[in-house]
């Protein structure tokens, strides 16, 4: 799936979002009818506004999560000098790789009116070490890196009940995903330092805007989201060292967003059982920031090459699958 420009993303979006609010209803369930992984999921025990003299939402719904996460060759790093060339004679670069690992998930949830809730989530990533293919000049030259990957983030959602067993959903994600690249082999180009080191950190603000339908019965909970936003915040940082050169040569770029997109589709169903419920999941999500990154004052690079702009880009996709876990703390003592 692949967005040219944000008003296709948002276009895309925006039909989602009718197809999902003009689907049939019967036996939707309330605001948070089953899980929300990503902003994850709230079983279907947590139902929706209560009848009369009941209390709404219990607060003390904890969710866990544990999937397993593929991205395939969806993770790319490229650069462009705009033209310069570098004293090493390169003008352009792409580590494209994949990153697999598994993920981790906690979230917490609590009811502010009858129709209105929020939801708090933190995930984190533990990734398997891969490797990176990085073509210099448009292919005419490569080299391999182990590449070691970092990414979690944190998120904040509210959720407005509308007819129907809809929810439109509104809120905020930070993102951090780093990757360090080291040990460079099978290289192609005219050197190869096994000292060289890159790294690259992309720090996100994700404005999260959706929707969500949910339906169940004695069967168990399905529910479909999608959130998404044509814009991305934050910044992106690469920076390059050579090693053992006299100077060291050291390239560090840094710049803040200035284009790019989020979005994500998330499907799952659940089950109570006693206290708790369980559920599966599966979750895409793609990420493109693109950013004209400056030169740090004081490096090497700077000193040979100026004060030059990097066009630096950072594209990200994957699928995730795995099992939701959910337990009930609505106890009569505390008078929920």
């Amino acid at each position: 799936m692949v967005f040219r420009n944000r008003t296709n993303l948002a276009c895309c979006i925006l039909a989602i979002s009718v197809l999902l609010i003009s689907a049939p209803s019967a036996g939707a369930q309330g605001l948070f009818g089953v899980g929300l992984p990503g902003m994850p999921s709230l079983g279907g025990y947590l139902g929706g506004p209560a009848g009369c003299g009941e209390k709404v939402f219990p607060k003390g719904a904890l969710e866990a999560y544990v999937g397993y996460m593929e991205s395939g060759r969806g993770m790319s790093i490229s650069y462009e000098t705009r033209g310069l060339q570098t004293p090493g004679g390169f003008d352009s670069g792409l580590h494209r790789f994949s990153s697999r690992g598994v993920w981790f998930g906690l979230a917490d949830s609590v009811w502010l009116t009858e129709n209105l809730g929020f939801l708090a989530s933190g995930w984190i990533l533990l990734p398997s070490t891969t490797q990176s293919r990085e073509q210099y000049n448009r292919a005419n030259s490569e080299r391999t890196w182990d590449a070691d990957p970092k990414w979690w983030f944190v998120d904040g959602l509210f959720a407005a009940q509308v007819p129907g067993g809809f929810s439109l959903l509104a809120g905020l994600r930070y993102d951090y995903f780093s990757i360090k690249f080291k040990n460079p082999f099978n290289s192609s180009a005219f050197f190869v330092n096994p000292n060289a080191t890159a790294d690259a950190i992309a720090e996100n603000w994700i404005p999260l805007v959706g929707t969500q339908f949910s339906m169940g019965g004695s069967y168990g909970n399905v529910l479909v989201r999608v959130v998404g936003f044509p814009v991305l915040l934050g910044n992106v940082k690469y920076k390059l060292y050579v090693g053992n050169a006299a100077p060291t040569f050291a390239e560090d770029v840094r710049g803040n967003w200035n284009n790019g997109y989020f979005l994500e589709v998330f499907a799952e169903y659940s089950k109570k059982f006693g206290a708790g419920s369980v559920g599966i999941f599966a979750r895409w999500n793609g990420t493109e920031g693109k950013s004209t990154a400056d030169l740090t004052e004081g490096t090497t690079a700077q000193a040979f090459l100026g004060d030059r702009s990097f066009d630096l880009n950072v594209t990200r996709t994957m699928w995730t699958v795995g099992g939701s876990f959910g337990l009930d703390f609505n106890l009569p003592m505390l008078g929920y």
